[in-house]
């Protein structure tokens, strides 16, 4: 980032849609093991345009993702971001 500091929060957005008889699950987990964001879905589960923000604690993160049906998707964007506040 141009200001020099490290990114404090991470921004997420998912989109998913389970199939009849599928399953799905999702884990983002930071390096000092704590799970910032999990999900769970079960056959015929959406989930649309869901978004939030997570603590950037290590700064590495591990993705896990499990998905069966055969037209089933999990679509994910992460992006870094910074908090910034100002008193005037």
């Amino acid at each position: 980032h141009p200001s020099g500091n490290d990114f404090d929060r991470l921004v997420w957005y998912l989109d998913v849609d389970i199939a009849s008889g599928g399953t799905g699950t999702l884990s983002l987990k930071d390096h000092v093991g704590t799970s910032a964001l999990t999900r769970q879905w079960g056959s015929n589960s959406q989930e649309s345009g869901s978004i939030g923000v997570i603590p950037s604690v290590s700064g590495e993160y591990s993705l896990t993702v499990t998905l069966n049906g055969q037209s089933s998707f999990i679509h994910l964007k992460v992006a870094g971001g910074l908090v910034n506040q100002w008193t005037l």
